[in-house]
């Protein structure tokens, strides 16, 4: 290629970025009516998304500016305040009632404060570990996330490097259809995440093709008997078994991304059918590989999404933070005489405790529509428009505009 087309090349190329880049922050601004911030930014809800699948497009991402104490204080959005805040109320009664007691009609019902101060030191190392655990689950479920999406990235890089030199129209097919597909699996992934707060499973999700939900149905242990909530028919199999018991929902759920990624594999494994000359062996073990590492990720995310919190922690440090919390306001009046300053005392220790508490359950289920949950609808959308522009560099633009269409408008694209 010479000097100037290799400019000229670069130079559309940049343009094209910068369209796409532009497009994408006003998408990111239409959104129910207007933001006033990008970083408010959500996903347009596809046609046809149901309610619930709807609401996970709605999200709007937590911002905040850690140098303005102010807006750090009071903020709402995002903050466990609207849940804690009844407890801190009903300690503060309670302690005002042990107080007006002891004082106005001499019923003394306080208690002595060494034993509290044992079981202080049991609640703050539960509640502790608890916050801990569940936040080192969330950060490492957004790695995987990460490492999901990196791969499909990467794997679109790779296919238009090895393949670049090849022009043919049959060549230009077969990326748009690699794309296509690890778009697909892409949405199966974080639709099958999603499964629990949406109530919609992968194999029904709003974000595929009516043909494409028939093939991975067909491909799952499910049959024709029973409407899901969209109106499909599916159903757990009577004829397969696996090991002990007959296959759920939430298990067929969660296999759908390891059936889309079984897909993608045949059509990379086919490039010697549509390249005029066949990627070698490394080459395309290269693109297998990225395949594998990206159900690699997806398998240490489902491991915590069908792994709950251990239930006999959760319950042992539950009912010692609130044994310990609501008699607490008897043994802390036994030490302070003014009944403001107890007051004040057990709205701060409760809003602590509880509130602790309440941040290990939002740190739960990374996945959803809470205002702390990974945002996974818009990284996914991310991710999509980097292919998109991808494709485009190496197919052209009315490749690019094809893989587009076929995602959000047709059935499908090719028959491979």
């Amino acid at each position: 290629m010479s000097r100037v087309k290799a400019s000229k090349r670069f130079v559309q190329t940049t343009d094209r970025a910068n369209r796409m880049s532009i497009e994408w922050k006003r998408r990111g601004n239409e959104i129910d009516g207007h933001y006033s911030d990008f970083s408010e930014r959500a996903p347009l809800r596809p046609q046809g998304a149901t309610e619930k699948e709807g609401k996970m497009y709605r999200k709007v991402i937590i911002s905040y500016d850690t140098k303005s104490h102010f807006s750090i204080l009071f903020q709402m959005y995002g903050s466990v305040w609207r849940y804690v805040w009844p407890y801190c109320l009903l300690n503060m009664a309670i302690t005002y009632l042990v107080d007006t007691l002891r004082d106005n009609y001499d019923i003394d019902l306080t208690i002595e404060d060494s034993g509290h101060m044992y079981v202080s030191t049991l609640v703050s190392f539960l509640l502790v570990t608890r916050v801990k655990i569940a936040y080192d689950r969330f950060m490492s479920s957004r790695k995987c996330v990460d490492d999901c999406l990196r791969c499909a990235r990467s794997l679109i890089q790779f296919m238009n490097v090895f393949s670049m030199r090849d022009h043919s129209k049959r060549a230009k097919d077969w990326r748009n259809e690699v794309a296509y597909r690890v778009i697909i699996l892409i949405r199966v992934t974080f639709a099958a995440l999603e499964f629990k707060e949406s109530g919609v499973p992968a194999f029904e999700s709003s974000m595929l093709r009516r043909k494409t939900k028939i093939r991975l149905r067909e491909m799952l242990l499910l049959d024709d008997t029973v409407k899901g909530p969209s109106g499909m028919a599916y159903q757990k199999s009577k004829t397969h078994f696996l090991s002990h018991k007959l296959s759920s929902i939430a298990d067929e759920n969660s296999r759908a991304p390891k059936v889309t990624a079984y897909w993608l594999r045949m059509v990379i494994a086919q490039q010697k059918n549509f390249l005029e000359s066949e990627l070698p062996f490394q080459k395309e073990s290269v693109l297998l590989d990225y395949v594998s590492n990206f159900l690699t990720a997806y398998s240490d995310l489902e491991k915590y999404f069908t792994t709950p919190f251990p239930f006999p922690f959760v319950q042992m440090g539950r009912t010692l933070l609130f044994v310990w919390m609501f008699t607490l306001p008897f043994a802390i009046t036994n030490g302070i005489a003014k009944s403001a300053a107890s007051m004040a005392i057990m709205f701060l220790l409760t809003y602590g405790f509880v509130g602790l508490e309440y941040v290990s359950m939002e740190l739960d289920d990374p996945f959803g529509n809470d205002a702390n949950d990974i945002d996974a609808v818009f990284l996914m959308s991310q991710t999509t428009q980097a292919i998109y522009f991808l494709i485009g560099d190496s197919n052209g633009e009315k490749y690019r505009q094809n893989l587009e269409r076929s995602l959000d408008h047709s059935d499908e694209m090719t028959n491979f």
